[in-house]
């Protein structure tokens, strides 16, 4: 087998030290940086260098030192010592890196076992705050003990490039530091430092500081973070120490699911629900109130559809609609509308979802735009549509006993009155959505929801996805990257649906999916089973009877009252002015006879007008009046599913 003599290649920059003289000099001017105690390199060694590789591919042994070369320096395979000159002057060389690494300050140091001491230890640990890293090197209990009292960033290296395992950090909480921690009255963590962070720092929190869990919790469950939160303020207690932890709440029902009436005896809460930050007492207080609006519900065995009509009715008899221009959070948000004579279309909205979320049903908010163009009523013949602001719910019925399945949008707003039992907008249907008072704007993902067919589904997607692809080059002026950025719009234009879909019992089956997802086929894939699955759940009519007939099953439990004052109502006439009418293939004579003449003359003529109304539109909806900027794009986004 042939061998070959570093020393004596001219093609590799190499160069030798005989003396222990001349190694502690190169050391203390740098020159010398690590030392490899390896004399020779026999293939079937591990490789350390480029060089070695080669030897090894050639079936050749490399000699790195002899007598004459107790040390060799090499630009292409570092330093290597001769390993009894090593042992015979090691703490020579200590001291000579020891030298080094005190007349070259940094803020990071990678200390090899071969030149480790105890005063470089000391000295290293007296320059405060830097990072180090330790290879080889046996620290012993007290060494450890001593590091992690400085509060450094340190490691011990493993063989691995990534093996590495952490002994002392700076960082006491977060990001945030032990020097940092002292002096701060609040903390922020996050979900995914929970499981790791050691408790014993926060006794460098000064007490009645406020600690805020960041709600970045599983876009598929919130429980999974309030069980976190509670865990970590069970542990936080045994400090015996006074804190204030805020953390958010969205559903009502899961804090109650997790908490119940759990309370730390030396941890206080602050609960951010609805833009509000309640203290533990304020927060319970407002839970009685909401409990108490829908106990009788809870209590009463009603089918699932019984148990919306009931919260409905209780929305939309709450009170009068009226805002107030001095402060418009007093219109919007409970911790106001409980108390007060003001609420709007936010208002309602959060009712409905809070009260329907206490007795079961998924429901949520949905921000919309509508013609507001029509406030004052529909006496001019052609008007200049106005877009404004909306918000409406959006909700998940599964009902055997009237064999109801699926989503639908509510407006409890448009259907507000003290007098009459309107049911106008109760249970809408997408498609039908524009067929009402005033014209619907879509926004964000729901047009997704207005289908019947696969087709349909397809041409939303693609819409969806061609507006999200716009965007992102106005973003990222005009720069666009095939397959990653492709993949980053289908990944967001599918979590904007489900989000729309959240209420819906089967959006994290899909949450799970996405996750998965690694290519545009498989992007793909999911949107086909979504189209289909969404297929089962939109439009899916509700015949008047039915709507009627749960909504005075419902009236029997909550009676015809105002649980927000207990003021009775006088006996009302239910009036169902339903928006699933086949416009397009009934005249409005047709129409009209489906209600009972009996009815008051003014509502009559609100039916008239709002069938004109609703005619006039549905000749305008179509996929093309979906505004968005054209920008010259061309491009085929995705891919035509079958």
């Amino acid at each position: 087998m042939k061998e070959l003599n570093i020393w004596n290649i001219n093609a590799v920059n190499c160069e030798s030290f005989s003396t222990i003289e001349e190694v502690v000099e190169a050391i203390k001017n740098g020159k010398i940086k690590t030392l490899s105690i390896r004399s020779k390199f026999t293939p079937g060694d591990s490789i350390t260098n480029m060089f070695e590789n080669f030897a090894e591919q050639k079936d050749c042994i490399v000699n790195y030192v002899d007598a004459n070369h107790l040390v060799t320096l090499s630009d292409f395979t570092g330093t290597h010592i001769d390993k009894d000159f090593f042992e015979k002057n090691k703490d020579l060389i200590a001291k000579a890196f020891l030298y080094n690494i005190q007349n070259n300050q940094s803020s990071f140091y990678h200390v090899y076992d071969y030149y480790f001491s105890d005063e470089l230890l000391d000295y290293l640990l007296s320059l405060g705050d830097i990072m180090i890293t330790f290879e080889g090197v046996d620290l012993t209990e007290e060494q450890i003990n001593k590091i992690k009292s400085k509060h450094i960033d340190a490691y011990i290296i493993g063989e691995g490039i990534d093996d590495r395992k952490q002994i002392s950090s700076r960082f006491a909480i977060g990001y945030t530091t032990f020097k940092e921690l002292e002096t701060k009255n609040n903390i922020s963590i996050g979900l995914n430092e929970l499981d790791n962070v050691d408790f014993d720092n926060f006794t460098y929190l000064k007490e009645t500081s406020v600690i805020y869990i960041s709600n970045f919790f599983s876009k598929k469950d919130e429980l999974e973070y309030l069980a976190k939160v509670k865990t970590f303020i069970e542990k936080l207690d045994k400090l015996n120490r006074k804190y204030l932890v805020k953390f958010s709440v969205n559903k009502r029902s899961n804090f109650t699911k997790v908490f119940g009436d759990y309370k730390a005896s030396n941890i206080d809460f602050v609960i951010e629900n609805d833009l509000y930050s309640y203290s533990y007492k304020e927060y319970m207080e407002e839970e009685d109130i909401l409990n108490q609006m829908v106990e009788p519900i809870k209590e009463a065995n009603l089918s699932p559809l019984e148990k919306y009509f009931a919260v409905y009715n209780i929305v939309k008899k709450f009170k009068k609609y009226k805002e107030n221009p001095d402060d418009l959070n007093s219109s919007r948000y409970l911790r106001y509308i409980l108390k007060n004579e003001y609420i709007v279309c936010v208002g309602f909205s959060k009712l409905l979802a809070t009260l329907c979320d206490k007795v079961g049903i998924d429901c949520k908010s949905l921000d919309v735009d509508v013609d507001i163009s029509y406030d004052n009523g529909f006496t001019e013949e052609e008007i200049k549509v106005e877009r404004g602001g909306h918000a409406r719910n959006i909700l998940s019925i599964d009902d055997d006993k009237y064999n109801v399945h699926g989503l639908y949008v509510s407006d409890s707003t448009w259907d507000n009155s003290l007098t009459e039992n309107l049911l106008n907008n109760a249970l809408l249907t997408f498609d039908k959505m524009r067929v009402s008072k005033r014209m619907f704007f879509y926004s964000f993902s729901s047009p997704i929801l207005d289908i019947h067919n696969f087709q349909e589904f397809n041409e939303q997607v693609n819409f969806l996805l061609d507006r999200q692809k716009r965007n992102f080059l106005k973003m990222h002026a005009g720069k666009f990257d095939q397959k990653k950025d492709t993949l980053s719009i289908y990944e967001s234009v599918i979590e904007d649906i489900l989000d729309t879909i959240k209420c819906d019992p089967k959006s994290n089956y899909f949450v799970d999916l996405l996750e998965k997802c690694e290519d545009e086929a498989d992007y793909i894939i999911l949107l086909t089973e979504l189209g289909n699955y969404l297929l089962t759940r939109v439009n899916q009519k509700v015949d008047e009877d039915i709507i009627i007939k749960a909504s005075l099953e419902a009236d029997k439990v909550i009676g015809n009252r105002r649980l927000n004052n207990n003021s009775e109502l006088p006996d009302e006439k239910v009036i169902q002015i339903p928006n699933d009418i086949e416009i397009s293939q009934s005249s409005k004579e047709e129409i009209l006879q489906r209600y009972d003449s009996s009815l008051p003359k003014e509502a009559r003529n609100s039916i008239s007008s709002r069938i004109d109304r609703a005619k006039e539109l549905y000749q305008e909806r179509d996929l093309e009046s979906f505004p968005y900027e054209d920008i010259g794009a061309d491009h085929d986004l995705i891919a035509r599913t079958r």
